[in-house]
């Protein structure tokens, strides 16, 4: 499995989402959940590597989750399946194997910005996509 680097996260909603990396604490300046910060408009630089999930006993601590306040709308992991090794994301706090494949670059391997995007202050609009520096 090839390293997936996050080294940006870009908001363009209107309103604050939070970032929380549950394998690595650590890259969300080790804030419990729902995680770091980031304004309408903000950027947040930092490396994340995107947690390897296999199954759903390891999810809760295998994987990146976006949220709007404290409810999770994304999340994301790498998991090597049928259809190959790619980013995968879910929108309902729950593993799936073979899981979505997030929009934009699900390759895996390099570095990569994450894009949020929506106009909703519920989240109910919010969009991801992944795309290669």
């Amino acid at each position: 499995m090839a390293i997936t680097n996050i080294v940006g996260v870009k908001n363009h909603c209107a309103f604050p989402i939070y970032v929380y990396n549950a394998e690595n604490p650590g890259d969300t300046q080790n804030r419990p959940m729902p995680g770091v910060e980031i304004h309408p408009g903000d950027t947040y630089g930092h490396n994340m590597w995107i947690p390897w999930c296999t199954n759903a006993a390891d999810f809760a601590k295998h994987r990146i989750q976006i949220a709007t306040a404290f409810n999770p709308n994304f999340c994301i992991w790498q998991e090597n399946s049928s259809d190959g090794d790619h980013v995968r994301y879910c929108t309902d706090n729950t593993f799936h194997c073979t899981g979505n494949l997030i929009p934009g670059n699900s390759n895996v391997g390099g570095n990569r910005i994450l894009y949020i995007e929506g106009t909703l202050a519920s989240g109910a609009d919010l969009r991801i996509h992944l795309e290669s520096l």
